[in-house]
């Protein structure tokens, strides 16, 4: 039996789900109200008037999260020691990477991150995070920014671009 791919649909602020049929192109937006009170993430079974049939997962995240693999660097703020990393998913407000040694990690402690992105311009990524927990090698931080601070709001205006879904821009 073949295995199908489930599609991660984000809800708007205003409730509401779109999304694409991958046969037929046609765009479905539904009404996740009566879905407020679950979880933040929820799989439905979905049937397009073409009859193609798919699972998609309902997301509640403020901000979409792009899925990646981006080679990095990080190190401890006033450490000269730099590690390898691998950027595994990416939003406006942080990222999911891996590395080799989570001894070298803890949770609740600032890190600097430099990677570059895989978009045209390849944008060259250098921010701080503070790390928000720790998965096996998965480490899940969200960066440091102050709005006051031009270099904050240019990296997050291109992140905002960079992950927003490809079928809405």
């Amino acid at each position: 039996m073949k295995r199908s791919l489930i599609e991660k649909v984000f809800i708007n602020d205003d409730n509401i789900a779109k999304f694409g049929c991958p046969k037929c192109k046609a765009v479905k937006k539904i009404n996740t109200s009566k879905y407020k009170e679950r979880a933040n993430s929820l799989r439905l079974k979905y049937s397009c008037k073409c009859g193609h049939v798919r699972i998609i997962q309902l997301e509640r995240r403020r901000f979409f999260r792009k899925n990646v693999s981006l080679a990095g660097t990080f190190q401890y703020e006033g450490s000269k020691e730099v590690y390898p990393m691998i950027v595994k998913d990416i939003s406006r407000t942080g990222l999911l990477f891996e590395v080799n040694d989570v001894s070298v990690i803890t949770v609740d402690k600032k890190v600097s991150v430099e990677f570059r992105l895989d978009n045209q311009e390849k944008m060259q990524i250098r921010r701080n995070i503070l790390i928000k927990n720790i998965k096996g090698f998965s480490i899940g931080g969200i960066f440091i920014s102050d709005p006051s601070k031009m270099v904050d709001r240019l990296y997050e205006a291109s992140l905002g671009y960079y992950t927003y879904p490809e079928s809405d821009k």
